[in-house]
């Protein structure tokens, strides 16, 4: 399984699963809000959104329109729809954490650019988030990461879906 993280003797899987033991164990008080913070509730929301809502919706579409691309989409399991939550929410927000970036944002890096590079998402109906990734991926620790994990920068072999359905309104959220 991917990530995978080898912990002392003990083989850790599930990104969520990774970020939250590395941090409760080694950096507490680090790219997170404070437990009684009023935004840590929305930060917990998106730390388990990337791969509960966001990554789940996207590997199901993703793996639907290989097969057959869709002639419409639809809003009950569209990745489209949990990136334009996303969009909603980084409009009124800086980051995912709220005011400051956070592991949520870390989390939600991955499958906001997987729904781009695969076609299932078109970036430019998403402005906060393309202005959101810009200001993630000049930081650098981002930097570092590309350097060390994926001197390729590629997130993986995946071929992009041929055709990527139009839209319907998009409702807010």
């Amino acid at each position: 399984m991917a990530p995978t993280v080898v912990y002392g003797d003990q083989i850790i899987v599930e990104s969520g699963a990774i970020m939250e033991m590395i941090l409760d164990r080694h950096a507490p008080d680090k790219l997170k809000p404070a437990l009684d913070s009023d935004q840590y509730p929305t930060y917990k929301m998106w730390m388990h959104c990337a791969e509960g809502s966001l990554s789940a919706r996207l590997f199901s579409d993703y793996r639907a329109w290989r097969i057959k691309p869709p002639e419409t989409r639809s809003p009950m399991v569209d990745s489209e729809a949990v990136a334009q939550f996303a969009e909603n929410f980084l409009g009124e927000n800086p980051w995912f954490g709220g005011s400051k970036f956070s592991a949520a944002d870390i989390m939600m890096m991955f499958p906001l650019n997987v729904a781009a590079s695969l076609g299932l998402v078109d970036e430019a109906q998403f402005p906060n988030v393309a202005a959101w990734k810009e200001k993630a991926v000049v930081r650098p620790s981002y930097q570092r990461m590309l350097k060390q994990a994926r001197p390729d920068r590629m997130i993986g072999n995946l071929p992009k879906v041929q055709k990527r359905p139009p839209s319907g309104p998009r409702g807010t959220f």
